[in-house]
């Protein structure tokens, strides 16, 4: 059969090979990361609209505080506990153990935003959403790093699918 095959296409056969062993740890890494990441575009779902539903007057403080405490809160905090029962292949532990860390800062926030709302205490909101910005940057950055990591396997994560 190779003596059928053109000289092009036998180069190409033998040039791809099998993937190197790291490929094969971070697709392993982005595999176990997918159903969390669609877990993830879920959350901000809830918040993008939560916050337009506020903002263009169909919602009360009261909705407000019940769709917080309801559909985004519980959301990112079942999110942070999913990431935890992540067991990341060889080489990824460091980088994961950082994600969840940022996931759980984040639903921490949250909840001191639910508590908040219900409480009517501006200082404690204004603390939960500070704890809530700042996990939010640091998982864009924790993103384009990991994406950076990920592009030599030909992988990429998307962190809102």
């Amino acid at each position: 059969m190779l003596r059928a095959m053109s000289p092009l296409l036998f180069m190409l056969l033998v040039a791809c090979g099998e993937p190197s062993p790291e490929t094969g740890l971070a697709a392993t890494y982005s595999d176990q990361l997918k159903p969390l990441l669609y877990e993830n575009g879920l959350l901000a779902d809830q918040i993008y609209e939560t916050a337009a539903a506020a903002q263009g007057g169909k919602l009360d403080a009261a909705a407000v505080e019940v769709r917080w405490a309801s559909r985004v809160t519980p959301v990112a905090e079942h999110l942070a506990d999913q990431a935890e029962l992540i067991i990341p292949p060889t080489g990824w532990e460091t980088r994961h153990d950082e994600l969840v860390e940022i996931w759980t800062d984040r639903a921490d926030g949250y909840r001191a935003l639910t508590d908040a709302l219900a409480r009517g205490d501006r200082d404690q909101w204004r603390e939960g959403r500070k704890q809530a910005d700042e996990s939010k940057v640091r998982e864009e950055r924790w993103f384009i790093e990991v994406n950076r990591l990920l592009a030599p396997h030909g992988i990429a994560l998307d962190q809102l699918p």
